[in-house]
């Protein structure tokens, strides 16, 4: 019945925004009723799959038997989509990973020229409790991407030793939009409906601006964001089970 329902709602917002007379402010007042709506009939929010291939792993990777400075059963983990691929059209994004507890006081990020050569390198005080961590890409280093560009973030386990990290790695992307997608989004804010616009977002696998819309989400509507963010996480192959109450701690920068 729900499925019905959302089928119907939508077909309906779809039409109603269609006429071409219709004021900016009705169809703000529709995509109001709709963000609502799904957010009540419990049709939550899910990141598109990427194209059938081997599932990489967004957890870590690296580092040799007995190295682990990782305590606990949860490993560092890497908010990213299944294909490890971060696509945005922001100057500056951020990338997110959940720290375990661990007794590495430092990490560091390293991105990628296209050649392999390192683009920027930076090394970051950790926090000393679990829980999501971030960066911002800074957008003097960032506008000098082009296409598709592989990062990599370590725990320096022993600052003696490098071959001890516990490293996880993924790719960043900047892409463009076409003029269709452009007009998607000139209709969607984050401060006036922040699930609406993630769930755009999403349809358009923008993945920091997705999740720029969930922080909002959190912000603004704490208990419709618990429910959307969980099955979120799930959407991805994260354990939105472990990870659902991880607290968000802020820039490493």
């Amino acid at each position: 019945m729900k499925s019905a329902k959302y089928i119907l709602h939508f077909l309906i917002f779809l039409g109603f925004c269609g006429f071409s007379r219709v004021s900016k402010a009705t169809i703000e007042e529709k995509q109001a009723n709709y963000s609502h709506f799904l957010a009540e009939t419990g049709l939550s929010l899910k990141f598109p799959p990427p194209p059938k291939k081997s599932a990489p792993q967004n957890t870590t990777g690296g580092g040799r038997r007995g190295s682990n400075c990782i305590q606990g059963n949860i490993p560092l983990i890497a908010l990213m989509p299944q294909d490890r691929v971060i696509k945005t059209i922001a100057d500056n994004p951020k990338i997110y990973w959940y720290l375990p507890l661990t007794t590495a006081k430092i990490a560091e990020f390293t991105l990628f020229n296209n050649d392999g050569t390192s683009l920027y390198t930076k090394r970051l005080p950790l926090p000393s409790t679990k829980g999501w961590i971030n960066l911002t890409i800074p957008q003097a280093i960032f506008s000098q991407v082009q296409g598709k560009v592989d990062w990599e973030f370590s725990l320096v386990c022993d600052p003696r030793n490098r071959y001890r990290d516990q490293s996880i790695s993924g790719k960043l992307e900047k892409v463009s939009l076409d003029y269709e997608q452009k007009e998607n989004l000139g209709n969607v804010s984050i401060a006036d409906d922040a699930l609406l616009a993630a769930q755009t977002y999403a349809n358009l696998s923008l993945w920091h601006e997705t999740i720029l819309a969930m922080q909002y989400l959190k912000d603004s509507e704490p208990e419709i964001w618990q429910e959307e963010w969980q099955e979120f996480l799930l959407s991805v192959g994260l354990p939105a089970e472990k990870l659902i109450n991880a607290p968000f701690l802020g820039d490493l920068n």
